[in-house]
């Protein structure tokens, strides 16, 4: 049996289909472990919690979009559970104002380097397959006025050997996304991908994967008809796709799991959401 395990922000794990649901089409089973707004101390945690959930082996494939440097996550529970509280960039966060005094972004970075090196090296130990990618350039450190190289010896040492074979888009998700508007003169907007931009991830990871995906050549008309129609077209469309018993898109909590979501590619579900989206929004 063939098992994908994912891990990420809000572009693995969102309120619709990502890059993920488009891979589970060549797993057995996926499991998704990404969380909207997760820095990288819960997305290596996230890891480890994958491996004593599902006894990772080497038949097993992870999948991982590493976030930003200046993510906070907070490990919370109460007497009946536990949870990781991800609240996104620190430092854009008023709220989060007193961690300045715990925290820069030089340390901020370091830290996370560590988790992702770290991470490599435990997935290598025990011989299981992986590809990383990133929501930003790795490279580069944010300042208030721009993004400049990233300089510190360290973090330079360490990401030569994370920025390997393994390692795919290493601009970034984000830069890739908008790029890729740009050269295709798209009109979506948003800083999340849409459906035809998540399927363009996946195929990306399939090649560097060596694995076939389900991928569908009309994707980016139907996108273009949920940006024509509005900003809240999506969130019209996805709650109707899901209680219709023929076809499946929304992922399904799992509660052995506690932070994962399983991932099930259903081979008509794109077809029943594009029939959809022509009675909505064609007249």
């Amino acid at each position: 049996m063939s098992r994908l395990i994912v891990s990420g922000c809000s572009f693995t794990n969102y309120w619709h289909p990502t890059w993920a649901w488009f891979m589970s089409s060549a797993y057995d089973e996926t499991y998704n472990y990404g969380q909207s707004g997760a820095g990288n101390e819960y997305i290596y945690h996230s890891i480890i919690d994958a491996d004593t959930d599902l006894e990772l082996n080497e038949n097993d494939t992870v999948v991982i979009a590493w976030s930003g440097y200046s993510r906070f996550d907070q490990f919370s529970q109460n007497q009946d559970s536990q949870w990781w509280k991800t609240s996104g960039d620190w430092s854009h966060n008023p709220a989060f104002k007193s961690l300045e005094q715990f925290v820069n972004d030089d340390g901020w970075a370091r830290k996370s380097v560590n988790y992702i090196a770290a991470t490599a090296r435990y997935l290598k130990s025990k011989n299981i397959k992986y590809v990383f990618t990133s929501l930003y350039d790795l490279q580069s450190r944010n300042t208030g006025s721009g993004s400049l190289v990233q300089t510190d010896s360290y973090i330079v040492k360490l990401l030569a050997e994370i920025y390997d074979a393994t390692f795919i888009y290493p601009r970034g998700l984000t830069n890739e996304m908008f790029q890729y508007r740009v050269n295709s003169a798209s009109e979506t907007f948003g800083s999340h991908p849409n459906l035809s931009e998540h399927q363009l991830i996946a195929s990306g990871i399939a090649d560097k994967l060596g694995v076939p995906i389900y991928t569908h050549t009309d994707l980016e008309q139907y996108d273009s008809l949920i940006v024509s129609a509005g900003s809240d077209a999506f969130g019209k469309v996805l709650p109707l796709m899901n209680s219709r018993k023929s076809a499946f898109i929304l992922t399904k909590p799992r509660s052995e799991c506690i932070p994962a979501t399983t991932e099930k590619y259903y081979r008509n579900s794109l077809d029943e959401y594009k029939k959809l989206i022509t009675e909505l929004f064609i007249k």
